[in-house]
């Protein structure tokens, strides 16, 4: 079985964050992150794959965080130098 959070360590595409602050919460929701309530008027942000958008999530704000760092964690530690674009390559003259 697929890691159900592995559609936002990038996998699927980029994905967009928002930030909804506790005067615009105006529902309840359940972290994907933690499993708990996001409680009405509590400020987290909004997850939203660019690929699609129906598959939206509401994470309390320090669970995304916690979910990011692994993500970029996750990519220090799969990068090898053979697949890793970021490095600047020298040229010989």
């Amino acid at each position: 079985m697929a890691d159900p959070l592995s559609l936002w360590n990038g996998g699927f595409g980029s994905v967009e964050v928002r930030r909804i602050h506790s005067f615009q919460a105006t529902k309840a929701y359940t972290c994907p992150g933690c499993h708990h309530g996001i409680a009405v008027a509590s400020g987290h942000v909004v997850t939203i794959p660019e690929h699609d958008p129906e598959l939206r999530r509401h994470w309390h704000t320090p669970c995304w965080a916690r979910q990011e760092r692994q993500n970029a964690a996750s990519m220090t530690r799969t990068r090898t130098p053979s697949t890793d674009t970021t490095s600047k390559r020298r040229s010989t003259p």
